[in-house]
């Protein structure tokens, strides 16, 4: 019974996970395409993450599934491979966007002048940071096999020591992409955080030429320092389970469910970013609305704008709606008075260049 609620609660887990990746990088990859507003730099690499975790959610997901209902790897052994080579795919692509993003913060913050990531630059450094992790995760498809309980005849996919080129295969990779991936990129955030607490730190709140950065691009940096800090803690305990079975001699068959849960625990910045990336970008939240049109500026976005000529250059331009109504109304109602300075008087009023009495009025 106890083995049965835990089957239960695992996929209800994983098909929660599996439904908010879906829904929310979808949504993410919809907004950032349909909002001009939204195609920048760090936009870019967002994208990217959001692309890497649908990898996730579409060729891990259901595959694992079928392992958590059986309790044991029941598909052929090239699913097997295929499964652990995007599991190590995903965490490297994202390791080395998280660095790119970083180094993006870094110079946009502290040397806005000296050196700037374009997209053209940023499209090259997320291809770059794809095939550096297939090539690096290649080994797997060598390293990886099913193996099986004698003792109760059940079938599982890992590796394990007896495995030639094991050890050495998921240790390095341990290394390439989160060891030092995560030194760099919390050696960076180190020197971002601090020069914005030095240069901020003395400014008053009502002084706002005091701190010459932005409160946008603070509020991106906290965001992405979340983001960076849910990954690299999601992947930890999956990373350590794996080491420890390829150095532990009795371990090559998994008899627990510790490690569905850290598998489930990896996954969850598929689904988790979305809500960060709500939470702290105002952009995507209005884009979010437009997109369901629950905004009013997305839903009128169908009628016609037509711009007035003026024939003086002092009278404003002003944009009027093109319907029946509008047109068939008279001129004085318009709008266009409202930006007439000369029928409203606006141009007679000057500053007196002679005074003619002791009560003038100075603003």
């Amino acid at each position: 019974m106890k083995e049965l609620l835990g089957i239960i609660f695992q996929m209800i887990v994983l098909m929660t996970l599996w439904l908010i990746s879906v829904i929310g990088n979808s949504l993410v990859l919809t907004v950032v395409f349909r909002s001009k507003r939204l195609q920048s730099t760090t936009n870019y690499f967002v994208v990217s993450l959001a692309l890497t975790d649908m990898v996730m959610t579409i060729f891990c997901m259901p595959f694992i599934g079928t392992r958590i209902v059986s309790q044991q790897w029941i598909i052929k052994e090239a699913l097997c491979k295929w499964t652990r080579f995007v599991e190590y795919v995903v965490p490297s692509v994202t390791a080395f966007i998280l660095i790119a993003i970083s180094t993006d913060r870094f110079y946009t913050i502290i040397y806005p002048l000296t050196f700037k990531i374009t997209r053209g630059i940023a499209k090259r450094l997320i291809l770059l940071s794809w095939l550096f992790a297939v090539l690096l995760s290649c080994p797997s498809f060598f390293t990886t096999y099913t193996h099986t309980d004698s003792e109760k005849n059940e079938t599982f996919c890992s590796i394990c020591s007896a495995e030639p080129g094991g050890r050495s295969f998921i240790l390095g990779l341990f290394l390439m992409t989160y060891v030092f991936p995560g030194i760099m990129v919390v050696s960076i955030y180190c020197k971002v955080v601090s020069y914005i607490w030095t240069v901020g730190g003395g400014a008053r709140t009502f002084q706002r030429t005091s701190n010459t950065i932005p409160r946008a691009k603070v509020k991106t940096v906290k965001m992405l320092i979340f983001v960076t800090i849910v990954h690299f803690f999601s992947w930890l305990p999956l990373f350590f389970v794996q080491i420890t079975r390829a150095f532990d001699e009795d371990a090559c068959v998994v008899k627990t469910s510790m490690y569905v849960g850290t598998v489930l625990l990896a996954y969850a910045p598929s689904a988790s970013n979305v809500a960060i990336y709500s939470y702290y970008n105002s952009n995507f939240r209005r884009g979010c609305k437009e997109v369901f049109c629950m905004s009013t500026i997305r839903c009128q976005r169908g009628e016609t704008y037509a711009i007035t000529k003026a024939s003086r250059l002092r009278k404003s331009n002003s944009v009027i709606p093109l319907s029946s109504s509008s047109v068939e109304t008279d001129v004085t109602n318009s709008s266009y008075i409202r930006f007439d300075r000369t029928a409203n008087g606006d141009c007679n009023i000057a500053w007196p260049l002679t005074s003619t009495g002791s009560n003038n009025t100075y603003v």
